[in-house]
């Protein structure tokens, strides 16, 4: 079945008995700016300080920081005695006929605005059951239609919403707040089962190389770099590596390579070998602690990925294999990924390098971060991730020993040992997790689920909206809703009542849902 997140809210309002305190309009537009705003409104006075305000199809939460708004001030000589129903406001021009002002506790009805003579508001005295008074000739006029509130709150977006727009005063939670409680438990769900055997490693298959490292003749020096030297009795790779040198004059050295066009589609990361005999010395601390190295591949020198190797990323007196994530790499230009004919390493410094001193070894593309010595598993898309792995004496199998040396990202599993020399080979093994969800971007958008995940879904953001609110209970000294006033116990009680249910549904989901995940092999 698909559900749209507006339709699970609304199973969510139903069952908190959500509700809203009073309705009204936008009297003029609101534009999308950030922090503190004015609102015109059309009926102030349903307006308090504190209240969480809600624009229709915006998702956006407003609090009311000042309601009515104080506009202007009385610019009277003596105090206004309670019969007086002529008064002179500062500036008589903010004001409109048939809109309502407050003068300390006094509600006043204006009349007639005119700008001619002292006496420049004609308003009735004592409106809407407040008492006429006295009041102090410089007293502060607060005007109804205006309203002072902080956008964004809540971690909401300012938007733009256009005049006579309903405006909710909310009394328990706002559509933006079920909404995001809806997301936040989304990404909690979906958890993953599956299931795979540990095969052979094969090999080079998901490799591509770039050069080998074997004739220095393929790479040309610039600046203040030396000629390439071949060096047969250090290589990591093949059957030689390069001795790179430098004498300083401009700061940095380049050696340049023009391989045959190749295509680097479907590879994920860039390796190559560097060795350092010793780090640059402290002269040269504020110059290369971030960039001793850059390394770029692409089509030419203005179309190019681009990545820095700080000096504290490099051994020294060790070779050190660097892995970059092509898609972490600086673009810059236009790159035809499907011909790749340009390759650069630029060796920063403010001292001379002896040739062999720096050496560099092969350079090669793959599809999973290289590592040495440790069995590597491609995880299937979205994966959020791995929670326990298991290696079973033989498919259908109840025995099985836990495999616990491992770590993972999104991409990828590392194991710590080989498995097949701890366990043997063609174990089959489960891996139980989580997929990563992809939640919504528009709350009219559909999700699949079916009907146990969605009410696991409507009572975990429940709980969600709960534990909010009882929150809201624990920081604030002012009661200033109906569910602060009058229901925190029974808010809690209602917790723990949801929560017995969401662990038994919890619990069916997960020994329910399982699928064949499709992993490969890559050592």
């Amino acid at each position: 079945m698909s559900s749209s997140l507006n339709s699970i809210a609304d199973k969510i309002n139903s069952a908190l008995q959500n509700d809203y305190k009073d309705e009204d309009r936008l009297g003029a537009y609101v534009s999308g700016a950030a922090a503190s705003q004015t609102l015109t409104v059309k009926k102030g006075e349903k307006y308090q300080l504190g209240d969480r305000l809600e624009i229709s199809a915006k998702n956006e939460v407003m609090y009311v920081l000042e309601a009515p708004k104080r506009i202007d001030y009385l610019s009277e000589s003596s105090n206004v005695a309670a019969s007086i129903t002529a008064i002179h406001a500062a500036t008589s021009s903010l004001f409109m006929a048939g809109c309502y002002i407050k003068i300390q506790n006094e509600d006043l009805k204006i009349g007639k605005v005119s700008a001619i003579g002292s006496d420049n508001l004609k308003v009735t005295r004592g409106t809407r059951g407040t008492q006429a008074v006295e009041i102090d000739k410089t007293a502060p006029i607060y005007y109804y239609p205006y309203i002072l509130v902080r956008r964004g709150y809540a971690g909401s977006t300012p938007a733009y919403a256009a005049s006579n727009s309903v405006v909710r005063i909310v009394d328990g939670w706002t559509r933006y707040e079920i909404v995001e409680n809806i997301k936040r438990e989304l990404e909690s769900l979906f958890p993953l089962v599956s299931r795979d055997f540990i095969g052979q490693t094969i090999g080079d298959t998901n490799r591509k190389q770039v050069d080998d490292c074997d004739t220095a003749a393929s790479w040309t020096g610039g600046g203040d770099a030396g000629a390439a030297a071949l060096n047969t009795s250090d290589e990591q790779e093949g059957t030689a590596c390069l001795d790179l040198s430098i004498t300083y004059s401009a700061g940095s050295g380049t050696y340049a390579l023009a391989p045959t066009s190749f295509d680097i589609t479907g590879y994920d990361y860039l390796n190559l070998w560097i060795y350092l005999e010793k780090k640059f010395d402290t002269s040269d601390n504020p110059y290369v602690d971030n960039n001793a190295l850059e390394i770029r591949i692409g089509n030419d020198s203005s179309n190019y990925y681009s990545m820095k190797i700080g000096r504290d990323e490099l051994k020294e007196g060790a070779w050190t294999l660097i892995s970059i994530p092509i898609a972490e790499m600086t673009t810059t230009g236009t790159i035809t990924k499907s011909a790749i004919d340009y390759a650069l390493l630029t060796i920063y410094g403010l001292q001379d390098i002896t040739a062999g001193d720096i050496k560099m070894d092969e350079w090669f593309l793959t599809t999973y971060p290289l590592t040495t010595n440790k069995l590597k598993y491609r995880l299937p898309t979205g994966v959020k991730q791995i929670d326990e792995i298991r290696v079973l004496n033989k498919e259908g199998s109840p025995d099985f020993t836990y495999c616990r040396s491992y770590q993972s990202d999104e991409k990828y599993l590392y194991f710590a040992n080989n498995p097949e020399a701890d366990f043997g080979v063609n174990k089959p093994i489960v891996i139980k997790g989580q997929k990563a969800f992809t939640t919504p971007t528009s709350n009219t958008a559909t999700i699949d689920v079916d009907a146990e995940t969605e009410e696991l879904l409507v009572i975990g953001a429940q709980i969600r909206c709960i534990e909010q609110k009882l929150m809201e209970i624990l920081r604030s000294d002012k009661l200033a809703t109906r569910y602060q006033g009058t229901y925190p116990l029974y808010l809690d009680r209602e917790k723990r009542r949801l929560s017995e249910r969401y662990y038994d549904l919890r619990k069916n989901l997960t020994k329910s849902n399982s699928s064949l995940g499709d992993w490969k092999n890559y050592g």
